[in-house]
């Protein structure tokens, strides 16, 4: 069972690995209500003055220090990191409603609680993989961005995730059916993948569904994506392709 101790709205820097505190990957989060009230509220990515950004982009990202700084004005309400260019991640949601106790328990390197406290991140560099997303466990090393609260379960040093992702979570994956599949016809791609993920994140719900945020609900939440996306591409491979980035 986890310990829902926790520290998420002010993170000290010393927890934080140094690694983590020397890349220019920073950016912050906002919450904002869920439209449903039955459900959590999203976090939406911000830059410093907290305004919603593409948190994929290098332009919208900073310094540990100015982010830090920020999140202590009160311009957000937690701080973000971009993966990708070798930083991983590791996303376990509702821990112990999906019985995730026996991975969180596994993981090694910079592990902290999520912003709910019921839920974990585990932050590494190493090799690619591919994306996954399934059942509580999200895997990414590219285009998404997480949460760092410094409500810290382990600080030990950074190191590559891919391992435990290839030997324990890849064997999860599931042979996906039609219906988790976009149902839009093939036909050429009308806007390019970028032009799309832009679409997404001009509307601050699904901003926040593709970033990762759950609204409790993690089938629902991926057959929102999943429909919105292929509401934007006519294009199967396509939208497969932005769905797994």
């Amino acid at each position: 069972m986890m310990n829902n101790a926790r520290n998420t709205q002010n993170p000290s820097p010393l927890q934080v690995p140094l690694k983590l505190r020397e890349a220019r990957r920073w950016h912050g989060f906002k919450t904002i209500p869920n439209p449903d009230p039955t459900k959590k509220p999203l976090k939406i990515p911000v830059n410093l003055l907290g305004i919603t950004a593409d948190a994929t982009s290098p332009d919208n990202w900073s310094s540990f220090d100015a982010a830090f700084t920020a999140l202590q004005a009160g311009k957000f309400d937690y701080l973000g990191f971009a993966l990708g260019d070798g930083y991983q991640g590791i996303d376990l949601d509702d821990i112990e409603i999906n019985h995730l106790e026996w991975l969180a328990s596994i993981l090694s390197g910079y592990v902290e609680r999520s912003p709910s406290g019921s839920g974990l991140h585990a932050i590494g560099y190493g090799e690619a993989f591919n994306a996954f997303k399934h059942s509580g466990i999200e895997c990414y090393c590219r285009k998404r961005s997480f949460t760092v609260t410094g409500d810290v379960i382990r600080a030990d040093a950074i190191g590559d995730l891919s391992g435990v992702i290839a030997t324990h979570i890849e064997p999860l994956r599931p042979q996906r059916d039609k219906a988790e599949r976009p149902s839009q016809p093939d036909a050429a791609p009308v806007q390019s993948d970028a032009e799309i993920v832009a679409s997404l994140l001009r509307v601050p719900a699904l901003a926040a569904l593709y970033h990762g945020t759950s609204s409790g609900n993690p089938s629902v939440d991926d057959l929102s994506l999943v429909n919105a996306i292929a509401c934007r591409s006519r294009n199967r491979a396509q939208a497969e392709r932005i769905w797994l980035a």
